[in-house]
């Protein structure tokens, strides 16, 4: 799964001033708020979660569609929900590990809110998928682009 560094271009005070905005609309935060702070750090949390879920279905299409084109695969009831669980309830612990490295520590409340913000994936039955079994990688976009050895242009280095 390859992940945009959402961090880039992020004001850390944004997200501050957002959680600051969901503790004042829970009747927990100061009084007297300057509204205007808190609401480009709502934006800034939309944006975040915007880029990490565009990532995530994009990443579960592609799944969806190579389980597609496997013969054996295609009739086992695997479907997107397969991929969405197993990121969310069956981590594979270098994936895990990997987003708290990212200061990701609640990973799961985070893509869960991610994917509610992408185009809904169809409840349906699924098969479970066991993480032993598809197993992934996690990269942003510039750590994927330096592992396959190419450069910022595309090009072979």
């Amino acid at each position: 799964m390859i992940l945009y560094p959402f961090g880039r271009g992020l004001n850390a005070s944004a997200v501050l001033d957002s959680m600051k905005l969901t503790l004042h609309l829970n009747g927990m935060g100061e009084p007297g708020l300057d509204k205007e702070p808190l609401l480009r750090g709502r934006y800034a949390e939309f944006r975040m979660l915007s880029l990490v879920g565009k990532d995530v279905m994009r990443w579960i299409a592609q799944c969806a569609d190579f389980i597609g084109r496997d013969d054996l695969l295609a009739h086992a009831g695997i479907r997107p929900p397969s991929f969405a669980d197993l990121l969310l309830n069956r981590t594979p612990p270098a994936v895990a590990a990997r987003l708290e490295t990212w200061g990701v520590s609640d990973y799961r409340r985070v893509v869960s809110r991610a994917i509610a913000c992408s185009p809904a994936i169809k409840v349906m039955p699924f098969t479970r998928l066991e993480p032993a079994s598809f197993g992934f990688a996690l990269y942003t976009s510039d750590e994927y682009i330096s592992e396959a050895g190419c450069g910022l242009d595309g090009k072979q280095a």
